[in-house]
């Protein structure tokens, strides 16, 4: 029997499956490249997040660097700030989360400018401000004293902080609703805050006497008085039109039911008796300069609606009564009679500001922003 080989055709392999190796080769580089793209983006968008972060603690290290600027402007600590030599030059400030170069140019009439940079993980931010220093006499405290010791009377209510270069000594029946700052408190009541200062704080001894004033741009003359006032009104005229009264020579005697409309200023000696004796200046005057003592005598009583600014102390007699809303500032001597005084304190500093009190201030009393970038 003849065995019969039948002829084998070998066929190539189907397209379907050359298609399927293709289409999973495909696959597999577009995912790699799809895991790329995502990685990429991720990194990117990592990127900017910590360009972000970085960009913010740029930006508040450089705010940080301004804030100094400004202090320093302000309370130079040894700097020498005057109106003629303002602070200026270039200073590094180490801040929490980074350094920022400061640099305060002198612009000329008070003004200044601070350019503060600032970098962090590479990103840089700059701030640049232009400010205005103000050197008008703007009290802070309720009550302001100078570097000497100061005993508060017992029947003293404060509403208000009270600033002393010196010592503060309460006494029994002391009520203060605000901060003590002063290098020591005797005697510190439950509940008050006390802190120790962090700038000098500067009362004149040589405050001005309102003998001429600018008023709206124009000079004017305070108008004479005393030595003794007793049931008058005293008030602006157009020739003394923010009502200031100067007694120029000798004491001066508040005999009860005096009224000034306006600013009252004693060179000497200025005593107090009787009731009814109001004090209220127009805005951006004192209401009460005494360049010696205050002394107020039995049953006196005073009200000052602003500044009362006395050089050498204050002096009572039994059933005396010293009111003062807006800040009480005592150059020297505090308060020299411990008993008998009835002593009513309330901080309202926007009526407490004293154009001119402080003839020759060393430090501006404040900082208007004119820009900030």
């Amino acid at each position: 029997m003849k065995h019969t080989t039948s002829p084998v055709t070998i066929k190539p392999a189907r397209a379907a499956g050359g298609f399927a190796l293709v289409f999973v080769m495909l696959t597999v580089a577009f995912s790699a490249a799809l895991a790329f793209a995502v990685v990429s983006a991720a990194s990117v968008k990592a990127s900017a997040f910590s360009n972000s972060i970085s960009g913010e603690q740029a930006y508040r290290v450089a705010q940080a660097g301004v804030a100094y600027a400004m202090r320093q402007i302000q309370y130079p600590a040894g700097c020498g700030t005057s109106r003629s030599s303002p602070f200026s030059g270039t200073s590094v400030v180490s801040v929490a989360g980074g350094k920022a170069t400061v640099t305060v140019t002198d612009l000329g009439s008070d003004k200044a400018s601070i350019v503060s940079t600032a970098t962090v993980g590479g990103v840089q931010r700059t701030s640049t401000v232009t400010v205005q220093a103000n050197w008008t006499y703007a009290p802070v405290a309720a009550i302001q004293c100078g570097s000497g010791a100061v005993t508060l009377p017992a029947l003293s209510t404060i509403t208000g902080d009270l600033i002393s270069g010196g010592s503060v000594k309460l006494s029994t029946g002391t009520s203060i609703s605000g901060t003590i700052v002063s290098p020591s408190v005797i005697n510190l009541l439950s509940g008050l805050t006390c802190a120790s200062p962090d700038v000098t704080q500067t009362v004149t001894n040589s405050p001005c006497d309102y003998e001429t004033y600018t008023y709206a741009g124009a000079n004017y003359s305070a108008i004479l008085v005393g030595p003794n006032l007793q049931n008058i009104t005293l008030g602006p005229t157009a020739a003394n039109p923010a009502g200031v009264f100067l007694c120029k020579s000798g004491n001066l005697a508040v005999k009860g039911n005096v009224v000034v409309n306006g600013t009252l200023v004693a060179k000497g000696l200025l005593t107090v008796s009787g009731t009814g004796n109001v004090i209220t200046p127009k805005s951006g005057f004192p209401g009460l300069v005494a360049g010696d003592k205050l002394s107020l005598l039995l049953n006196g009583q005073l009200t000052v609606n602003g500044t009362a600014y006395i050089a050498k102390g204050i002096l009572n007699a039994l059933l005396t009564k010293l009111t003062v809303k807006g800040s009480l500032v005592i150059a020297a001597g505090g308060f020299l009679s411990l008993t008998g005084l009835t002593l009513n304190v309330m901080a309202d500093l926007d009526n407490a500001v004293a154009t001119g009190l402080d003839p020759n201030p060393t430090l501006p009393s404040s900082l208007t922003v004119l820009s900030w970038q």
